[in-house]
């Protein structure tokens, strides 16, 4: 057996030792030992093989140590995994492990602290601490990792704060803080990170301070601060510097409106404002938003109400679609001019599907806009359709509506002549099975105009006043303002 290259014993429960002769095996590249539940120890032949790439120690729960590491050794290893294991600690020599990228020990609950030595990890790019939830602080970076580290998982750990040195990490791109309960606060040294385009705070409920100056992320695509009891006011003012921004998450959060400066966030693409319960006011967004995830409001009326003036008026869109190559298609006629109308907004598709047998939502529904004969203006995959409400009891029958702002139409397409679109909608979901019979029976499309908002806002001068105040005010034409009246899913 000395050239076997791949020792897999997962699972393998009744091992609770390994013999030492494994150290002949110096061509072996890949060594797992997942789920060896009985295993408590590795003999320290292990490190000598020279070839050896992969480690999978993951579940091996009365595993509490890990092998002492000499000089020279394991010079191969590049992923090394101890996901659900008993570790305690790992060894200060470590750092002996020149060539590993990943180092994995999630669900580490047993793992109190980290080395120092970790942070001269030569190689290492991918470190996740998943769930380690009696981790509570992270090491001072000592060593210049430039380059290194790319993805920091810190997640449902127990630290309350990351060390102000954790701007050498330059390379870093990810930096995940998931649930961290105990976190209180971000060092300012946090912007210097100019690589990072992913920060997510999701669930950081305690987080009290966020850094004074956000100017350094010039990267940054993606800030998620859902879950984090923002209320009013609270929603840092820096974020709006965030120019390069493209995804920003605010879900499950009290405010009751979300602040001006949003507008000035020029690449955002997707907002995520659901279950914000509190919530009754939305601002002017900026031109590049093209998805808008918001659904579970008590406070805020987007396009659900059937008793709405908005509702009833779009239900006549609605008609039997017709089907060609496998879509479900609607005609789109734009005003001439459509370009130039700034009180035009764009356009909102309808789709009333019917579910099969395993009432399976649809993961994406595709849409494709094709303008002159065998030219297609858009073509993509929707996974934010909004669900209004139900149209029968037992729910199989649903209408969903996205919305498609007038600037994603290409500028070749102002022209003052008569033209039309050719909306084709199709459905995806993630059941397949044959009995599923997902499809849509009608499709529908409105243009959508600033006086169709404001016809909303005047409705909730009836409804909360009880007499007619909206008369006397004129309603910035842009804010989309409704009365409180709950989701019908």
């Amino acid at each position: 057996m000395p050239n076997l290259e791949e020792l897999e014993l997962g699972y393998f429960t009744s091992l609770n030792i390994v013999d030492p002769s494994i150290g002949v095996l110096k061509k072996l590249t890949l060594l797992s030992l997942s789920g060896c539940e009985n295993l408590t120890s590795l003999p320290s032949s292990i490190q000598y093989l020279d070839s050896l790439e992969t480690i999978y120690l993951n579940n091996c729960s009365n595993l509490e140590k890990f092998l002492e590491i000499e000089e020279s050794s394991m010079k191969a290893l590049t992923y090394l995994h101890f996901d659900g294991s008993a570790i305690k600690e790992l060894p200060s020599p470590i750092e002996y492990l020149t060539g590993l990228k990943e180092l994995y020990m999630k669900h580490c609950k047993n793992l109190r602290s980290l080395p120092s030595s970790i942070c001269r990890l030569k190689s290492l790019e991918d470190l996740q601490l998943f769930v380690c939830s009696n981790l509570d602080a992270f090491q001072e970076i000592m060593e210049d990792k430039k380059d290194l580290l790319f993805d920091l998982y810190l997640e449902e750990t127990a630290i309350k704060e990351l060390p102000s040195s954790i701007q050498i990490l330059k390379g870093l791109r990810k930096l995940s803080l998931r649930n961290c309960k105990h976190l209180v606060t971000l060092p300012d040294s946090i912007y210097d990170l100019r690589s990072l385009k992913y920060l997510m705070l999701h669930g950081c409920s305690n987080l009290e301070r966020f850094p004074k100056n956000l100017k350094g992320f010039c990267s940054s695509a993606a800030l998620n601060l859902s879950h984090c009891n923002l209320m009013e006011g609270s929603i840092p003012t820096d974020i709006w510097g965030l120019y390069s921004l493209e995804n920003l998450d605010l879900s499950v959060n009290h405010m009751v409106s979300i602040p001006s400066g949003i507008s000035q966030l020029c690449k955002l693409r997707s907002l995520y404002i659901s279950h914000c319960k509190m919530l009754q006011e939305i601002p002017e967004l900026p031109s590049s938003l093209r998805e808008i995830h918001a659904s579970y409001f008590t406070k805020l009326e987007m396009l659900s109400s059937p008793s709405s003036i908005l509702w009833s008026s779009l239900l006549k869109w609605f008609k039997p679609t017709s089907n060609e190559g496998g879509y479900s298609q609607v005609r789109i006629e734009p005003p001439l001019n459509w370009y130039e109308d700034n009180h035009f907004l764009g356009f909102a598709f309808f789709s009333i599907y019917h579910r099969g047998t395993y009432l399976d939502d649809p993961d994406h529904f595709y849409l494709r806009l094709r303008g002159d004969p065998d030219e297609i203006v858009d073509d993509f995959s929707i996974s934010s359709w909004h669900n209004c409400c139900q149209i029968n009891d037992d729910g199989s029958d649903q209408l969903w509506v996205a919305l498609y702002p007038k600037n994603a139409i290409p500028n070749k397409y102002n022209r003052n002549q008569p033209w039309h679109f050719l909306a084709a909608i199709d459905v995806d979901s993630l059941i397949n099975y044959p009995s599923t019979c997902t499809h849509i029976m009608r499709c529908g499309v409105q243009l959508i105009y600033t006086h169709i908002m404001m016809l909303l806002y005047h409705q909730r001068g009836y409804d909360d006043a009880g007499e007619n105040k909206a008369d006397d005010q004129e309603p910035h034409p842009k804010r989309l303002r409704a009365s409180n009246t709950d989701l019908k899913h």
